[in-house]
């Protein structure tokens, strides 16, 4: 070995021993303490965790971890409020549902009941009224088809015929044979196969009984006004007495 490599050697060596006496000692670990948790070892809240990640950039009630973290514990923690089911309104922006607007309700055909005068001498009973519903029904269910217009007096007409002609009463029956009468309008039986099955098929029902309260009705509003009040003589108001000064006191 040559002179300069034991020179360059012995050099190398010194300042490696140089770097390791100057370089300060590592910090041994701080000797480990029991006593009272301080501030630093507080025990996880999930709660507050929950609302700490909540209140990141972009993250809202939809985030990838809803529901599934902390349960309503992480909603709670972020709206105050219980938590919300997607497509609910999202309770960072509100917490208060908009009040829905109030419901207008549709005309009904039995509103017009209550606007059927009842001037006299005939008297439209609480017997006979009950029916009214169904007969406004039939009118409202024949303009609807096409088969007529539900016109000013129908209604009142209607319901003056059940009124004299049965008093309201379903089950009544006069005369005899083919001249028997029935039910509410007194339809005769020998015109009923023509006049019920009339009814039935206008209006969708089948097997049309004169003795069925309704039947009776769609019979009677399909008589009335495809064939007008003349058959009902004295109760449609086409002789006079008490069924003409009824109708002229009601205007009609």
């Amino acid at each position: 070995m040559t002179n300069t490599v034991r020179w360059l050697t012995t050099a190398a060596g010194i300042l490696v021993f140089a770097a390791i006496t100057v370089s300060p000692p590592l910090p041994y670990p701080a000797a480990k303490t029991v006593g009272p948790l301080t501030a630093a070892a507080k025990i996880p809240d999930p709660a507050a965790e929950a609302a700490e990640m909540l209140t990141a950039p972009g993250y809202g009630l939809d985030g990838p971890t809803l529901g599934s973290l902390y349960g309503e514990a992480l909603v709670t923690a972020r709206t105050g409020t219980t938590p919300l089911t997607r497509g609910s309104i999202d309770s960072s922006t509100t917490t208060e549902v908009p009040k829905s607007e109030p419901r207008v309700r549709a005309w009904q055909p039995a509103d017009e009941c209550a606007k059927v005068p009842n001037p006299g001498p005939v008297w439209l009973t609480r017997n006979t009224m009950r029916w009214c519903p169904k007969v406004s029904y039939y009118l409202d269910l024949g303009e609807r088809l096409g088969a007529w217009r539900w016109e000013r007096g129908d209604l009142t007409r209607n319901l003056l015929i059940i009124e004299c002609e049965s008093n309201g009463d379903p089950t009544a029956i006069n005369g005899s044979g083919l001249d028997t009468v029935y039910s509410l309008y007194q339809h005769k039986i020998r015109y009923w196969q023509v006049r019920g099955w009339a009814a039935a098929r206008l209006f969708g029902f089948t097997n049309p009984t004169i003795t069925a309260a309704w039947d009776n009705i769609a019979a009677g509003v399909w008589l009335f006004k495809t064939g007008g009040r003349g058959h009902w003589e004295y109760c449609g108001g086409n002789w006079g007495g008490a069924p003409a000064e009824t109708l002229r006191r009601a205007g009609l």
